[in-house]
């Protein structure tokens, strides 16, 4: 729009004497009658093109350029006190500094620009919005088109950024909601000027309502102004794209074109429905971005083609409510500036999703132009063959004033280019729970401890659900309270469970919204008694001795037997029977889990006392035995019983079941896309083992491989009277076990020595130690020698774990040797 009123720049209505000897001071004595034969006869030049088109005015001798800002630099100049003041005045008609410079931003990086490249105008970017130190406001439009009040503005404003003064800013310059509109708004909306030497390209764009009554017309007036601040960036002076027809009052680019030609542009201006995109947006449904005048085109265009994003049907939805994860794909455009830059904390301007749940509908994901309180978790936005578009969930602000996702709930997306701003939608429907899953980690239930059972509910995809009902019971012991829980927004479920007695349990769980021929989900597993103390940890020769074992687990007569495990004070003799592959469960007998006789179960299961046999050891009979309960069938840990001063090494031993292997998907915590088998001591202190083998499905690995710990009566074939590790191949070493040694083997083969051609690791957790080695070491067999062998690879994790790759079956553990 040009200015007929406003004079920080000469005022002129024409090519007059005064702005000749203007011109004359700075460009000299011949500069001026060059430019006064050219003004005599500029009208005969242009009379041959007076019917359509604009033109420039630019005598290169005089200007020493093209007259236009041929790569301008926009930069929104809040006018206010401050920002905050600036927000709470602006802020309730949502033209925020922050909603502002995102629009801006969103038109440099789109192609609005594109179609000046024909006035020399070649490129446009911005930089970030400022709100200078230079006063308040004026209080109306009138007082601001006075001299003093904006020539002052300006000055304080260039005295504080002296680098906008470099011929290609262009300062779009806002005035307050508080500023009124007065006569100066009852004439125009905004307006456009220059600004010193050499010169400052400055838009004017009031945001009272009486000015510019709502964000797309500001966005309308704003572009306008914009477009012809660059091709005709100092208007009071005959230079500059116009108009050519004679008479026309030397309408610029935008002027040209009528004020309903207006398009829409990231859902700002006339929606689509009813309208009609070609020659302009005629509908009169709200303003947007304006068209300007193409010589080329020789009429009004809209910059860019306004083919939306292609989205194709079906797009998968993984779970439902916070951690809905939708994905998209089809020809979505550029991956946006926004999401580059990380400008809005992984929110992005061109996604937004609408959701339907029950009788309310919200909106989110735009949290900056669509004013959404909610926005998403994250967005992913991966150009290719096809473009993907992945929504992970919603923010810390879903769920409150029920903006929350159920059951088949219709979620309708929108995806707008990044190149025109022009948007596409599809519907879908949030899925429906498939079936209910439990977590094996950390499941090591201790009788009369507390154990967690977790689990989650998933969907046909695998994907987690959250706000599904889930009811628990079990065959023996105590569930926890309340028997039925909501999984929540992480798809996961979480109950307690205690047995004062030891033994195997069997846990259900359904829900009336999984589907019916996945329900109940059972979860077996064993419950173990635990050994805590002898009353007396060493005895006669002779036996005799009456000793109470405290612990937790014991059962009445018979469904508790306690044996022990004889050893001897030197290691095996060459020929003990041992597979190659290491060392599997034997059944219990002499010499190994001698039963002993009970005479008394505690009723609270706490304690059973036994009398101790005579030694069964040659010589003066001193040694030492290790005592284990079994108590319905589970195996305890062994606690050390010395005959007289009897010597030997008690390895430390917790029986385990054999590892459950699941899916990385389903496991809250564990390594992505890893399948993996996991094991906790029952004791907090103890060390715990993780074995990771991934590459299958965990249904897969379960059916391949068994991985567990051994018995308590095989460890002294493996340790005897102490343990000794090959670190270096040339030397032996001396070490010390940390927690207990794991044996992987192939399902149904636990003798065979076989390789693991998948990609697997074995993981042990370490206490914090110093001056040490750590190491995992593997059994081999050399000749009818067993040996502890380092493995290599191994490495030391921050997370206090080490872990080293598996290529065969066998036993593995944990050592660590003092350094010399």
């Amino acid at each position: 729009m040009r200015n007929t009123a406003f004079t920080w720049k000469l005022m002129l209505t024409g090519v007059t004497i005064a702005w000749l000897r203007r011109m004359s001071v700075s460009k000299g004595r011949g500069m001026k009658l060059v430019l006064t034969v050219v003004l005599f006869f500029s009208p005969l030049l242009c009379s041959p093109a007076m019917a359509d088109g604009v033109g420039n005015f630019c005598p290169p001798l005089i200007t020493n350029g093209t007259c236009v800002i041929d790569n301008p630099v926009y930069t929104n100049v809040f006018w206010d006190t401050s920002a905050a003041q600036w927000n709470i005045h602006d802020g309730n008609a949502g033209e925020t500094q922050l909603v502002l410079d995102a629009i801006l931003q969103a038109l440099v990086n789109s192609a609005y620009f594109s179609q000046l490249a024909q006035y020399k105008v070649y490129s446009a970017r911005m930089t970030p919005g400022i709100t200078p130190n230079c006063g308040p406001a004026p209080a109306t439009m009138d007082a601001f088109d006075n001299d003093t009040v904006a020539n002052n503005f300006m000055a304080c404003l260039l005295a504080e950024y002296p680098a906008f003064n470099n011929g290609n800013t262009v300062l779009n310059i806002f005035l307050p909601s508080t500023t009124g509109g007065g006569n100066w708004c009852a004439n125009r909306s905004a307006n456009h000027h220059m600004y010193g030497s050499p010169g400052v390209a400055v838009t004017i764009l009031p945001t009272n309502s009486n000015c510019n009554g709502s964000f797309a017309r500001l966005l309308e007036v704003m572009s306008h102004e914009m477009v012809e601040a660059a091709t005709d960036p100092n208007p009071d002076s005959p230079t500059g794209y116009r108009d050519k027809d004679i008479g026309s009052g030397g309408n610029e680019i935008a002027d040209l074109c009528s004020s309903t030609a207006v398009f829409p542009f990231l859902g700002v201006g006339p929606s689509f429905a009813g309208a009609t995109i070609q020659g302009g947006v005629t509908n009169g449904k709200g303003t947007g971005l304006t068209q300007y005048w193409s010589d080329n085109a020789n009429n009004c265009v809209i910059p860019f083609d306004m083919t939306p994003p292609t989205i194709n049907p079906n797009p998968q939805v993984c779970g439902w409510g916070k951690n809905t994860h939708i994905t998209l794909s089809g020809i979505l455009g550029p991956r946006p500036w926004d999401l580059i830059s990380n400008q809005f904390n992984r929110q992005t301007l061109y996604v937004q999703a609408s959701i339907a749940h029950g009788n309310n509908t919200w909106t989110a994901g735009n949290t900056v132009l669509g004013g959404d309180i909610v926005g998403f978790g994250s967005v992913n936005w991966t150009p290719g063959t096809p473009d993907t578009v992945t929504i992970g969930g919603f923010d810390s602000n879903y769920g409150s004033n029920n903006w929350i996702v159920g059951l088949g709930d219709s979620i309708n997306v929108t995806v707008f280019s990044p190149v025109n701003g022009q948007p596409s939608s599809v519907t879908v429907n949030s899925p429906i729970p498939e079936e209910i899953v439990f977590d094996t980690v950390n499941l090591h239930p201790i009788a009369g401890s507390t154990s967690h059972i977790l689990g989650q509910v998933l969907d046909s995809s695998n994907c987690v659900i959250g706000g599904v009902p889930v009811a628990f019971s079990a065959n023996e012991g105590n569930l926890g309270s309340p028997a039925t829980v909501l999984t929540d927004d992480s798809g996961s479920f979480a109950t307690t469970f205690t047995d004062p007695v030891a033994g195997p349990v069997t846990l259900t769980a359904n829900s009336l919204y999984v589907r019916a021929g996945n329900q109940p989900a059972e979860l077996s597993f064993k419950v173990y008694p635990s050994l805590t103390s002898l009353s007396s940890s060493s005895g006669p020769v002779s036996g005799g001795q009456t000793i109470t074992i405290k612990g937790f687990g014991f059962d009445v007569l018979p469904r508790t037997t306690v044996s022990a495990s004889f050893y001897a004070n030197t290691t095996p003799k060459k020929g003990s029977p041992t597979p190659p592959g290491g060392p599997v469960p034997q059944s219990t007998g002499s010499p190994f889990g001698t039963p002993l006789a009970i005479t008394n179960v505690a009723a609270n299961h706490q304690s059973v006392t036994v009398i101790m046999p005579p030694s069964p050891f040659s010589g003066d009979g001193t040694g030492i035995v290790s005592i284990s309960a079994t108590v319905n069938g589970v195996e305890s840990n062994a606690l050390q019983y010395k005959y007289g001063n009897g010597t030997g090494m008690i390895m430390p031993y917790v029986p385990m079941p054999p590892y459950s292997f699941v899916s990385g998907l389903v496991c809250a915590g564990c390594r992505a896309a890893a399948n993996t088998g996991f094991w906790v001591s029952g004791d907090p202190k103890a060390a715990g083992n993780t074995v990771i083998i991934s590459g299958r499905p965990a249904s897969k690995l379960q059916e391949t491989y068994t991985v567990g710990t051994i018995s308590a009566a095989n460890f002294f074939q493996l340790f005897g009277e102490a343990a000794s590790f090959v670190l270096r191949r040339k030397s032996t070493e001396r070490g010390q076990f940390i927690g207990t040694p794991i044996q992987i083997s192939l399902t149904g083969k636990p003798g065979a020595l076989a390789p693991i051609t998948d990609s697997a690791m074995v993981e042990f957790a370490v206490p914090p130690r110093t001056g040490e080695d750590l190491q995992i070491v593997h059994i081999e067999q050399e000749g009818e020698r067993l040996r502890w062998i380092a493995v290599k690879g191994k490495t030391v994790s921050e997370a206090g774990m080490i872990q080293a790759p598996v290529t065969e079956s066998g036993v593995y553990a944990a050592v660590s040797v003092k350094k010399r």
